[in-house]
């Protein structure tokens, strides 16, 4: 797992030890940010369901302003943790210890550029909870993309809460970009 592109292009991530945590493959991760822009500069990106922070640490290599990561699982804490005490990303990012869902209430009124979710695959309810709480608390203007990662075997449609932009199929991970109705 390393950093794909940007100021840290090439830098390894500490991985998680455990099959419990998934990290997004590298190939993925490229075609994700290919697909959504070229120029994040100044722009502010949400990484739900965080994981190993390598999504979020991404965004930051090409030129996010501030990530937001929220993760409650402990091990991928530390994780997100060290990847950041390793790239120097820890004055540029909020990591938020907890519930993805109850705490997207506490962001209500804040605008992203960009949210990345990505929760566990087996937990679909989590996709929906997460769209419903982030139309709720209003945290997408018109600009702002949604970029959701699912199994290709168990994939929802959220055309009732967002636009779909964009969708793509990497061997069994699915992505789709979204924007504001």
């Amino acid at each position: 797992m390393r950093v794909i592109s940007g100021d840290k292009r090439g830098t390894k991530l500490f991985s998680p030890k455990n099959t419990d945590i998934r990290p997004t493959e590298d190939r993925v991760k490229e075609n994700v940010f290919n697909l959504i822009s070229h120029n994040l500069q100044g722009s502010t990106a949400l990484d739900l369901f965080a994981g190993s922070g390598a999504i979020g640490i991404e965004f930051l290599s090409r030129g996010s302003e501030r990530v937001y990561f929220v993760e409650k699982n402990k091990e991928s804490i530390k994780l997100i943790e060290q990847n950041l005490e390793k790239t120097d990303f820890k004055s540029s990012s909020v990591l938020i210890k907890g519930d993805s869902i109850s705490t997207l209430s506490k962001l209500k009124g804040m605008k992203f550029n960009y949210i990345y979710i990505d929760p566990p695959y087996d937990k679909g309810e989590l996709y929906v909870k997460s769209i419903e709480s982030i139309i709720n608390y209003d945290l997408i203007d018109e600009n702002s993309v949604v970029i959701i990662e699912e199994d290709e075997n168990y994939r929802n449609t959220y055309d009732k809460y967002l636009n779909l932009l964009k969708s793509k199929k990497y061997g069994n991970t699915h992505i789709s970009i979204w924007s504001k109705k």
